[in-house]
């Protein structure tokens, strides 16, 4: 083969290769509205956060994290980070009986109609 023949298809070869796009990776990113984990992979926003940003106790989904931004047991983030965990929060919801809201609501009527009246005889004056 001719020599400015090779030349020419080595270049093109060459050329070739160079043009080859390969699709970007993301790692610990968000590109428009999508979280990339560690390795790439498009993961929800929980996941994202465990993997990408730095915690110190805190908990993350239902991830605990310690001191030093480890991820450790529910024992361990309690003993380091001086905190107890609640799992069930208690039921605070009033159990008022009826007469307590009746009292309640007739002291708040009360307050308004006397605002209203002494509002009335102060403008009178």
């Amino acid at each position: 083969m001719n020599k400015g023949i090779k030349l020419l298809l080595t270049i093109l070869v060459l050329g070739l290769s160079f043009s080859v796009v390969s699709a970007k990776s993301y790692s610990c990113e968000t590109v428009d509205g999508a979280y990339y984990g560690k390795d790439g992979s498009e993961v929800d926003k929980v996941q994202y956060d465990k993997e990408c940003a730095t915690h110190s106790c805190e908990i993350v989904g239902d991830t605990y994290f310690g001191k030093d931004g480890k991820e450790v047991s529910e024992e361990t983030f309690e003993a380091e980070c001086e905190t107890t965990v609640v799992s069930e929060l208690p039921d605070t919801s009033s159990n008022s009986d009826i007469v307590s809201i009746i009292a309640g609501s007739l002291f708040i009527l009360g307050g308004v109609v006397y605002s209203i009246s002494y509002r009335k005889a102060n403008d009178r004056a």
